[in-house]
């Protein structure tokens, strides 16, 4: 399990990173909870961001095939 939970942020870590700080939407807060994480976003910042909302929506999808549950919020 810790070996899962390390992969799951390694490819969220992947999937936030952006070459250019502009691109990126600003994580306010991480809170990790037994069965995944939340993930808490300044104001607006998703709704500036419709590819990264796009890829968070995705990479839930692909989590819940492994019983992790990944939150999101801005």
């Amino acid at each position: 399990a810790t070996v899962l939970r390390l992969a799951i942020l390694l490819r969220l870590a992947t999937l936030l990173h952006r070459s250019r700080k502009d691109e990126t939407a600003i994580v306010e807060e991480l809170i990790a909870e037994e069965e995944g994480l939340s993930i808490r976003f300044a104001k607006g910042e998703l709704d500036r961001h419709p590819l990264q909302l796009a890829s968070l929506k995705q990479e839930a999808t692909y989590l819940k095939n492994v019983d992790f549950i990944l939150k999101f919020s801005s």
